[in-house]
């Protein structure tokens, strides 16, 4: 069972991951689905606590886990926020993200636009769509490749031709249109190390005898 809690106010990302998170380990410990629901529930504080109590749907004896869903939905999924994160996967590419930041991406925000992948062949264009220029024209021309084979082809060719895009912070790296940057090799000359002090250490007695004969003259 899930050790995390839900207060109904951490927002619709951690709502849908918490939810499916109690379900994966129920299923894991293979807890009765009959008791689903109140195991569920037992992570509930605050605001979803509330809810679960006085919302007779909810509180009702025999609520299966399907209704569950639908009714936890419902209430802590808002429209404007699921309106706010279709519009999110709609718009979203790679930028300046590496391809398995942008896939982990793709896949956070899909799990809310699902009418937008509803075939393989939906989710394979979406995606390919959404990479850089340098990346995209190393993915499988095919038009019936799949969205595994694209993110494979994606993954290799940004590390066999070093198309990682450059971060802002990076001093040197590759760009997302060319190889990686080759640091320059410099030939450092050798340093005349024992001249400089040799010549400071004959001309250091000449410097003496000087001034000694110049203070003798003035003695004079």
């Amino acid at each position: 069972m899930s050790s995390r809690d839900f207060t109904g106010t951490e927002g619709i990302l951690y709502a849908d991951d918490w939810l499916e998170d109690v379900q994966r380990s129920m299923e894991l410990t293979e807890l009765p689905r009959a008791l689903w629901v109140s195991a569920a529930a037992s992570r509930f504080f605050d605001i979803a606590l509330t809810w679960y109590r006085t919302d007779p749907r909810a509180s009702v004896r025999g609520l299966t886990w399907e209704n569950f869903r639908r009714l936890f939905k419902e209430k802590f999924f808002s429209d404007v926020a699921l309106t706010a994160l279709v519009g999110q996967f709609v718009g979203l590419v790679q930028g300046n993200s590496s391809v398995d930041e942008y896939a982990a991406e793709f896949f956070r925000l899909s799990r809310f636009a699902p009418d937008m992948i509803q075939d393989k062949g939906q989710k394979a264009r979406k995606f390919c769509m959404g990479l850089i220029h340098a990346v995209r024209t190393h993915t499988s021309g095919r038009r019936d490749a799949t969205f595994d084979q694209i993110l494979m082809d994606a993954q290799i060719a940004e590390e066999d031709f070093g198309l990682k895009p450059k971060r802002s912070g990076d001093t040197m790296g590759a760009s997302s249109s060319a190889g990686p940057a080759k640091r320059p090799h410099i030939q450092q000359q050798q340093r005349p190390f024992q001249q400089q002090p040799l010549l400071q250490i004959q001309q250091a007695p000449a410097r003496a005898q000087q001034h000694q004969g110049q203070g003798q003259n003035q003695t004079q």
